[in-house]
Parts: structure tokens; sequence; C-alpha cells
């Protein structure tokens, strides 16, 4: 006797017309097995899934080892055709089995849900042509709108079942399929050939109707004998076999159910595949397509009303009717989901539309879109939100969240929590909250505090309201560790890999791992953050970073990071780095000086610290190859004025006094275009030494004394600069020694001026009216035009 063919069902994911089929499919043909396109290293807990939880869940599962992170979503709804399978098998008798590639191996590896069908460049080009040839010659608009025309329309089992197989042959068409796909098919159609090898009766397939075609032709292609184990499974240590011994990195793989939402599956909201408007669809399950558009639309009012939109009773009959008409027009039964949506939109909209209305495209809602589609589609996307049977089984992360938020008092918190960071268990409960944060945890905002972990600041305060994605978050959360400080710790160590070579990433990632106390960071993290640094292009990319950094390393005792190896790393490779960069010449523009000067000031510290630490955690620097650096630096015409006067002013500063007689040679060597930049780089870093030695300030005065006014306009703006590189205080002393050198008094050069700011506005612009009049008549002359007339 002839063995039969299976029966390959190809749907589309949380399709309730599907969904139906595929239950009335099973109960009616009884078979044997029933394979799932899923997760099949989940087969072994498959009893999980019927414990009694509400809908929406998922399967999440995981997996991380070193710089691989992959993390995936199977989401099942009431109407999902693979949640029908499931309980039809069970009702049944039959032996259900998942039968896709595991979440985390490389095929699905950047799918973020299971069920986002994954498409090449081409396959996506061949299959939005298929669909839009289609909506062009039904004259429909969107595939949305096209499906439930083709398909949640249809009443007849039978006649849906092969309009689904035509539908997908030609959606597919003669594509082989990406890499990812036929990897995937390939283990999907082992398992088919598996299960028609045991003899046992039918074989019923529910998969995304993409890979029905390619398994109806695979299946063949395996060989199986009777009782043979099922297909193997790939094992998560393969991602790392190949990386034996010490140097594996740890691997961190599981699955757990996750309650889920329908937020979170609604394409409007961001969700790659299925069915858009999940609550519109779980009406369609529930009331049939006859009463679903009614409950539509009376939930659409409900809101529009609650929202003090106008929506009246007159308006609600007017969308009834209108949703009649164009369902009739459109040759539906019932109004569907496009019909009903396009009556609240044709009735409720007044005005133009800036753009597409939502049911129309894929994706997010586009900016522009009318306020009551905003809400309309809200309405449609549904509030549900699903939770776990207690006896779930649950990661070891929730329970070290739970008993760590205890142990610090924070368990039955909720709303405001004011800390005061001074205190032992105030700070211990701020790194709690911020290790918390690390993991993204929703209902958890901190609403003040230091932006700087060495910031003055010693007060803190947090908003801490447990959302029901808490839980949900918790459990995603466990891909990176059973505990929260590890889990933390491995999220701030992916990040700092992910930042690379960007020094201000770099920067913010540690100041948030000491505000959470987090200074451990594993051995293979810091040899990548060592050549990381080193990639860096920029000096003028460090002066920010390590003004963060340094500080932790010398004084964040109470965060954990006083000494810590990461920062060494960091602080290390930055030094030898910066040398090299600041070594050649290279011109700069103004826009760049700052950070220029504010690294040459880090670099400075960094030297510092090199010469005068004497304790056992003293950063590996060689002290002596930064004064060679500056001491060519500042002798280099060639570098810029800037450059040439930071690497003066940091000679100076770390103690070379006799250097001093150069900066009159520096600033006698430049225009007065340029003698403010160098004079910036020379009191930014050597101000200690040159705001007080009298040489140096009398022959600055002398200088400035003999610029012509067209000289002096030139210097002004970067003179400004130089010397905002001081102190108020330091300014203040230094006009009071300028104003002595001239028998003078300071008073009038730092006291409060007595003509208001409009009045002084008022004569500037006056004297800037006289000056244009008396050069519009010939009698103004420019001061460089003169020299100019006497060169010649």
């Amino acid at each position: 006797m002839e063995t039969p063919l299976p029966v390959i069902i190809g749907i589309r994911h949380h399709c309730p017309a599907c969904a139906g089929l595929v239950a009335q499919k099973i109960r009616r043909l009884k078979p044997a097995y029933v394979l799932i396109e899923g997760p099949a290293d989940f087969n072994e807990r498959l009893d999980e899934l019927y414990l009694p939880h509400a809908m929406p869940i998922a399967i999440y599962s995981f997996l991380s080892a070193g710089s691989i992170y992959r993390a995936s979503w199977t989401p099942f709804l009431h109407y999902s055709p693979e949640w029908q399978g499931l309980l039809a098998a069970r009702d049944i008798g039959a032996e259900a089995r998942f039968i896709d590639l595991p979440a985390w191996h490389e095929a699905l590896g950047d799918m973020t849900n299971r069920y986002a069908d994954k498409f090449d460049a081409e396959e996506e080009s061949m299959a939005a042509r298929y669909e839009e040839a289609l909506c062009r010659q039904l004259n429909i608009s969107g595939p949305d709108a096209l499906w439930d025309h083709l398909f949640e329309n249809e009443t007849d089992p039978a006649r849906l079942e092969e309009s689904l197989a035509v539908h997908f042959d030609c959606l597919r068409g003669g594509s082989p399929g990406s890499p990812a796909n036929q990897t995937r098919e390939a283990m999907m159609a082992s398992w088919l050939a598996w299960a028609m090898a045991q003899k046992r009766g039918p074989v019923l397939v529910i998969c995304g109707g993409y890979h029905a075609k390619a398994l109806r032709e695979r299946w063949p292609e395996f060989s199986f004998e009777k009782n043979a184990p099922p297909p193997c499974v790939p094992k998560p240590e393969t991602v790392v076999a190949e990386k034996g011994g010490e140097d594996a990195p740890q691997l961190r793989f599981g699955s757990y159910l996750v309650p889920y939402s329908f937020k979170r599956l609604d394409s409007f909201h961001g969700y790659a595949s299925g069915m858009p408007s999940p609550a519109y669809y779980k009406w369609l399950w529930d009331y049939g397509l006859e009463k679903s558009g009614h409950q539509a639309l009376e939930h659409i009012f409900t809101r529009l009303r609650l929202k003090k939109y106008p929506a009246s009773t007159a308006d609600l009959k007017a969308v009834h009717a209108a949703s009649e008409a164009l369902a009739r027009w459109r040759g539906h039964r019932h109004p569907l989901r496009s019909d009903c949506l396009d009556a609240v939109a044709g009735v409720l909209i007044k005005n133009a539309l800036e753009v597409p209305v939502p049911w129309n495209y894929r994706g997010l809602l586009l900016p522009g879109t009318d306020p009551v589609l905003v809400e309309v589609m809200d309405v449609m996307a549904g509030e549900a939100n699903g939770s776990l049977d207690p006896a779930t089984p649950q990661p070891p992360l929730l329970l070290s969240v739970r008993e760590e938020m205890a142990r610090l008092g924070l368990a039955e918190s909720a709303g405001p929590i004011k800390l005061n960071l001074l205190e032992a268990a105030d700070l211990k409960r701020s790194h709690c909250l911020h290790s918390l944060g690390i993991l993204s945890l929703p209902g958890l905002e901190r609403l003040s505090g230091p932006q700087l972990a060495m910031g003055g600041q010693k007060t803190e305060s947090w908003e801490l309201n447990r959302t029901l994605d808490w839980e949900a978050a918790l459990i995603e959360a466990s891909a990176w560790g059973a505990t929260l400080y590890d889990a933390a710790r491995n999220r701030i160590e992916a990040r700092l890999k992910e930042a690379g070579a960007d020094m201000k990433a770099l920067a913010q990632i540690l100041n948030r791992a000491a505000l959470a106390g987090l200074s451990g960071i594993g051995t293979r993290t810091l040899e990548t953050l060592g050549r990381s640094v080193a990639e860096e292009p920029a000096f003028e990319s460090f002066g920010e970073a390590l003004a963060i950094l340094f500080p932790l390393w010398q004084h964040g005792a109470d965060l954990n990071m006083r000494y810590a190896p990461v920062l060494k790393t960091i602080l290390e490779a930055a030094f030898d780095r910066m040398l090299w960069l600041l070594e050649p010449p290279v011109s700069l523009e103004p826009a760049r000086f700052s950070f220029h000067i504010k690294s040459n000031l880090e670099l400075c510290r960094l030297t510092r610290e090199a010469l005068v630490s004497k304790n056992s955690h003293h950063l590996d620097l060689v002290p002596e190859r930064a004064l060679a650096v500056w001491g060519r630096k500042a002798a280099d015409p060639a570098a810029a004025p800037v450059s040439r006067g930071a690497a003066l002013g940091a000679l100076l500063s770390l103690g070379d006094r006799e250097r001093l007689a150069e900066t009159e040679s520096l600033l006698d060597s430049l225009g007065p275009e340029a003698m403010g930049d160098a004079l910036s780089g020379l009191l930014a870093l050597g101000r200690e030494v040159l705001a007080h030695e009298e040489i140096f300030l009398e022959g600055l005065d002398k200088r400035i004394q003999n610029f012509t006014p067209y000289d002096f306009t030139l210097a002004m703006p970067s003179l400004r600069a130089a010397f905002g590189w001081l102190p108020s205080l330091e300014r203040r002393l230094l006009a009071r020694t300028v104003a002595g050198m001239h028998n003078g008094s300071a008073a009038g050069l730092t006291g409060k001026l007595s003509a208001s700011p409009e009045a002084i506005a008022g004569a500037i612009a006056a004297e800037r009216r006289v000056a244009d009049e008396l050069a519009r008549w010939g009698i103004f002359i420019n001061p460089a035009e003169v020299a100019a007339d006497e060169d010649a």
C-alpha cells in the first residue's frame, strides 16, 4: 500500500482564517504527528505551553557567547495557527513537535521574531511585485487589505486551503530561497521525512506559507528508518566549539516562556510579521466576521469620546452605513477591517490628510498621521497583556532580582524613591536601581541625580512603578546573566564592545557602570578595549572622555571604580594613542581648539600622575615620552599655534620653568591673528606659572600695546578666548597686575558698568553707523590699507 503524502498547510502567522483551518483539519484528519514551525530545542518542554496561561505569550530564546548575542521570540495568540495546532493535537492525542532550528542558530541570528519571515533583496522584490500586481488587478490598497479580501472573507475550508496553497506558491515563484531560509527548510524537511518514516499515520505540517512549497519538494531528499531517533537539533555549544580552552567565551543560553502583549505584536508598533491590529483579529476570532466590525466600531467610538474627539451618535450611524456600503461594493459578505477603517476616515476626518492612512502600509505610523487615526489604530492594536501560570519555570535572574530588592528594602517600593548617596544603605540601593536601569526594565525612571558618577550632587530620586512588562523584560534580560550583578556587568561589556573606538561612548558607558558600582570587566573585554582605544583616529576625542574616567580611577572608591582594571586598560591605551596622534603637525580648525586643549589637559594630568605616583596601583606609563613629544611640538613651526602653546604650557606646568623664555619667542613668531591661539594653549595648561609671572605678563602687555588698531581688531577674538581659560578669580588678579603696570586700579576693569546693557548696545550701534558714514565719504581709512600703501 502506497504511503499517503503529508498534508502541508502553508499559513500566515497570527491569521484567524488559517487558525480555524488548521484546527478543523487536524480534528478531521486525526494525524499521528502535527509538525509545527517553531524552535525544535523546546520540544522536551512542550507541556509548559499547556499550562493555564493568559494569552498572548511567547517563547523567548537567547544565546550569548563573547561577541555573539542572539535572541528571538516565538509569539502565540489565541488565533495563531501554531497555537491552535498545539491545542488540536493535544485534543486528538497526536504527537506535536516543533521542527524549525533553534532561535539562536545563525540562520535566525538577526531575527528578533521567529515569525518575521526573512527574505533577501531578490525574494523581497519578487514577492512585492506579485502582491502589487494583485492589488492593482483587484483595485485594493495594501497587502493587509488584500489578504483579508482573499482569505478572511472565505467560508469554505476546502476552497480556503486550495487558495492559500496557490497564493503562497505564486508568492515564492521559482526562488530557491535565501541561504538562511534554505537552511531552515532543510531542518523542517528532515523532520517531515522522519515522521513519514515512522508509518504511524497521517502527518500534518503547519508552516509559514513561504516555506510550504519547499517542504513539499525537499522532504523526499531525507531518509530515515522506522523507529529511528528524530533529527539532531544543533546544540548551543557548537557556537563556541572552535574556541576551546581558557580562551573560550562564556556561553549563556536558554528558552523560557514570557508574557507578551498585543502592543508588541502590532505591526504599527514595529512587529515585522503576522497580522496588524491584534485586537481586531481577536474580535474576528471570538465573534466571527459578522460581529467583528460592530465590535471594532464600538471600541473606536468609545475611545474617541473618552478623548473628547467629535464622535456623535449620528457619526456612528454614518460610519456603520458607510462600512456596510463599502463591504457590498467590494464583494465582502460583511465589513472587513479595511471597510471599517475606510468608513471611519471618510466620515470623521474633515481635513486633507498629510500622509497615507495607516492601514494602507506596514510598519510604524508615519509622522503627521491625523490624531483621530492614531487613536483608531491604538484601539485596533488592543491593550491585552499576557501572564504566565505560577507553575511556569523561570530563569534564575528573576529570583536574584527579587531577593536583591527585598534585601535592600525595595521589594514593595512603588512611586518615588529618594536616596542620600552619602549613606551606605542608600548608595547600595542606588547601585541596584542603576543595574536594573542598565537592563532597560520598564517602569523604572531616574528623575534626578548626578549625571557624572564623580559629580557633586549627593541626592538621587527615582520613580519605580512595575508595569505588566516587568516580568517579561526580566526574563529577556536573562540572556545577560543569572544574577543582577552578572547581567548588568555583561550588558555593560557588550556595550563597550559595540562602542569600538568611540572614546566618548566608552566614557559614557563606564560612567553608567560606575553609577551602578560595576567595576569587574572580563579579561577578553579588557583586551578588546585596549585594541579599540588604539584605533581612535582623533586626538581631540580623548579630552572629554578622560575628564570622566581619570577622576574615577583616582577617587572612585565608593563606586568600586578606584584603580579598576578596566580604567587602567583604557587610560594606559589612551596615553599611548594620544602621543601618537599628537606627534605629527596637523592643521586645526577653530571649532576644534577647545577639544584639542582639553585633550592636552588630560594628557598632562596622566603624565603628572605617572611622575608623582608611588603607590602599587600606578599606571604603567612612561612620562618622558610625553615630555619629549611636547618639546618637539612646541618647537615645530609647522604645528598649529594652539597646539604649540598647549605643548609649552604643559611643560611649564610639569615643572620645566626653563621654558619660560620660549614663551617670548613663540609669541614673537606669530602674527596678531594667531598669537591669541597660542596664548590659549599656554594659559589653559600653564596658567599656574604664567598668570603670576610678571616678566611674561609685561612682555604680553607690551606686544598688545604695540598693536595697530587693525592688528588689535584681528587679535581680540582669540585673546578673549585665551583669557577665558582662566578662572574668574585669576582673571581678577591678572587685571590688578596689569593695571598696576600702568599705575592704575583694576576696579574699573572688573567692576560692574554703570550703564545698562541696552545703553551700551545703543552706543555701539551709533559708533558703527558713524564709521559706516565716514567710510562712505572716504574719510575713514582702514589701517591695513595705509600699511599696504606705505609698502608700495
